[in-house]
């Protein structure tokens, strides 16, 4: 028997059922984004812990119909805004027609004819909007609102997933590595398996998305998805083992010397996470984010508590885009994505995890 935060207590047909709606909801999606099954599963873990996504992906890899089918699974809407540089922030909120003289005039988008249902956004090459778009986004990604005037529009069960373009080079404008910290997981959707990339090729039904996803059965409705993540914070345990564990890592992340941590390139570690070097490791925030989703990891697998495997399954997508790392300190011509990769590696294979993780 479990408790939820809201000191409720769950029975155990309730928890089969929420383990089952997870496990649901990744085979609705999978009906229709096929051949990336990792990548499914990540986005509906990313859901079920209330978290942002971030996806690094190539021009035509279905990111507008894996938006479309996870808000249909989760019994709630889908908005899609393609990144412009001359996109402006009220253009989030309002459509401009002209009435019958002729004159502008403004009536209520997309995303505030939907906010009380709305699940999914899709913000397409966020990096093509100008930096204050992307911040009117961080903005209702931290608060799940807005204000709008004197008005405060609620988002009660909104995600954003928003996107970065392999191949575009000009007019971007890269997401301030702060912000970064907003998404709960940053993950790449590459090319399907052949099987599956030939079905996409050769048959018509994948041509249409919007056609595509009516396939997809709901699962679940926004009030119970939430009920559920609440549910699955609650119900997973963490070991004080566990729990030093986590505070280790994230420890090492800042002061890596401190726990002898190498890396190959790099002669003086620590310059590598040095805050005078605009660098830092990760945050207490970010920390609190690789707990929650390693939960629905957890929970989606059975257990009550939480295991090394559960945890070190999600610490890359968790982790690795909330490390800053002073990129002048490696000797070679790692990005900044591959140095922190690395880094992180070479926490994780230093600093033994618990056996059994407690429970």
């Amino acid at each position: 028997m479990g408790v939820d935060r809201g000191g409720y207590e769950a029975r155990d047909g309730e928890l089969q059922d929420a383990r089952g709606k997870i496990l649901e909801t990744e085979n609705e999606v999978k009906k229709v984004i096929i051949g990336v099954d990792n990548m499914v599963r990540q986005s509906v873990m990313a859901v079920f812990a209330r978290g942002h996504v971030l996806i690094d992906g190539l021009p035509g890899l279905a990111k507008t119909t894996l938006s479309l089918a996870m808000a249909r699974a989760l019994g709630g809407e889908s908005v899609r805004f393609e990144g412009r540089p001359d996109f402006l922030p009220m253009q989030f909120l309002y459509v401009t027609k002209p009435d019958a003289d002729g004159n502008p005039k403004f009536y209520n988008g997309p995303l505030l004819l939907t906010a009380p249902n709305l699940a999914i956004v899709l913000v397409d090459e966020i990096t093509r909007f100008m930096s204050q778009s992307q911040a009117w986004w961080f903005e209702v990604m931290n608060e799940y609102q807005l204000t709008n005037g004197d008005e405060v529009v609620p988002f009660p069960h909104i995600r954003v997933f928003a996107t970065k373009n392999k191949v575009t080079r000009g007019e971007t404008n890269e997401i301030p590595q702060p912000q970064l910290d907003r998404f709960l997981i940053n993950i790449e959707m590459y090319y399907p398996d052949r099987v599956s990339e030939l079905r996409i090729m050769m048959e018509e039904k994948f041509d249409n998305p919007g056609k595509l996803v009516q396939s997809v059965n709901p699962v679940l409705d926004l009030d119970e998805l939430e009920r559920i993540v609440d549910l699955i914070q609650g119900r997973v345990q963490v070991s004080a083992e566990m729990s030093n564990y986590f505070w280790e890592v994230v420890d090492a992340t800042r002061h890596p010397s401190k726990y002898n941590i190498k890396l190959e390139g790099v002669e003086n570690i620590d310059e590598l996470v040095d805050n005078r070097q605009n660098a830092s490791g990760i945050s207490p925030r970010g920390a609190a984010k690789w707990r929650r989703i390693a939960k629905v990891v957890a929970f989606r697998d059975g257990s009550d508590y939480l295991k090394p495997q559960h945890v070190i399954s999600v610490a890359e997508i968790a982790l690795t885009h909330r490390i800053f790392v002073n990129s002048r300190a490696g000797k070679d011509q790692r990005s900044r994505g591959s140095l922190a990769k690395n880094f992180l590696d070479a926490i994780l294979n230093k600093i033994s995890a618990p056996s059994g993780g407690g429970g």
